[in-house]
């Protein structure tokens, strides 16, 4: 059976199906159009709804519970058109993101294999070129020589220990505020969605949280219950406007107040991520002039200086 799995289909599908719509052609025949709308198409041909019909091939409670509301209002074209909105922006955040963080580190993984040439064939032909000719090898050629021997009579731990340091970057990267501004952002996006469309504040926790890391989906999670129980939300997940969103929630105008929040966190997140691209250039031009260094200081200069020796 066709299944869309992924958020770029999901986002490819509900726009195709969005400008189909709202430029007047029956959903039917819309969806004969779209990649991945056939299996669909069969689905309310059999008498299901839209909404049903996306359960079955795999779109999120998010996106199907705000595609029913929309049957059932009459408002099925321009919800499409904000969830297409919401996940354009969701995507292009991501995208940015990950750009902003893999242009570096792809540098540094160059870097890296520079490093491993010139350990692995450059540095054993220079020791043996210098052996030939009655010189001794330099302590720094040596120490590098043992590193090397010592990685591969202990390769499995070295991997662990290698393992162990990204592991390491990696949970900390995710703790950058830029990271946490983008996923605020797309949150109270989200949460915004679902209160206008209807749905009430504890399902649109539910709904939003099912899209959302797993630390905020369980401060949400937890926030859900709290209004289940008929206690006043804290909003936990939104430190720095907690005040706010409790004043709006007082004078039930909630859904206005999530989506300038996260104006003001994507404009955040776009400024964070302007900062971060400045400062990626000078860095990686530190990073490297500091192995250029290390590498004259440790291999070039002492074999200059033992030939010089010689002579």
């Amino acid at each position: 059976m066709e299944r869309i799995k992924n958020r770029i289909d999901h986002l490819k599908f509900l726009k195709e199906l969005y400008l189909y719509l709202s430029s007047g052609f029956k959903i039917e025949s819309s969806l004969k159009k779209i990649k991945g709308g056939s299996i669909i198409n069969e689905y309310i041909e059999r008498g299901l709804e839209l909404s049903k019909a996306l359960r079955l091939t795999g779109f999120p409670d998010f996106i199907i519970q705000n595609i029913k509301i929309g049957e059932e209002t009459g408002k099925l074209i321009q919800i499409l058109e904000n969830l297409v909105n919401f996940l354009e922006i969701k995507a292009n955040l991501e995208r940015e993101i990950k750009f902003a963080l893999i242009t570096p580190l792809f540098s540094l993984i160059s870097l890296f294999i520079f490093f491993l040439i010139v350990v692995i064939f450059v540095i054993p032909e220079t020791s043996s070129m210098l052996a030939e000719f009655g010189i001794q090898t330099p302590k720094s050629i040596i120490l590098i020589e043992k590193t090397k021997e010592y990685i591969q009579n202990n390769l499995l731990t070295s991997i662990l220990f290698a393992g162990t340091i990204l592991y390491i970057i990696s949970t900390q990267i995710k703790k950058i505020t830029l990271f946490s501004s983008a996923q605020i952002s797309i949150c109270t996006r989200a949460l915004y969605i679902c209160l206008d469309n209807g749905i009430e504040l504890q399902r649109a926790l539910i709904l939003t949280s099912s899209i959302m890391p797993q630390k905020i989906r369980r401060e949400m999670e937890i926030e859900a219950g709290r209004v289940l129980r008929g206690l006043t939300p804290s909003f936990s997940f939104v430190k720095d406007f907690q005040e706010d969103l409790l004043s709006s929630f007082e004078r039930g105008e909630l859904s206005r107040t999530f989506l300038t929040i996260s104006n003001i966190y994507l404009e955040r997140t776009k400024r964070q991520m302007e900062i971060l691209k400045r400062a990626i250039e000078p860095t990686l031009f530190i990073v490297t002039s500091l192995f250029l260094i290390f590498f004259v200081i440790t291999v070039y200069l002492p074999i200059l200086e033992k030939i010089r020796e010689i002579m």
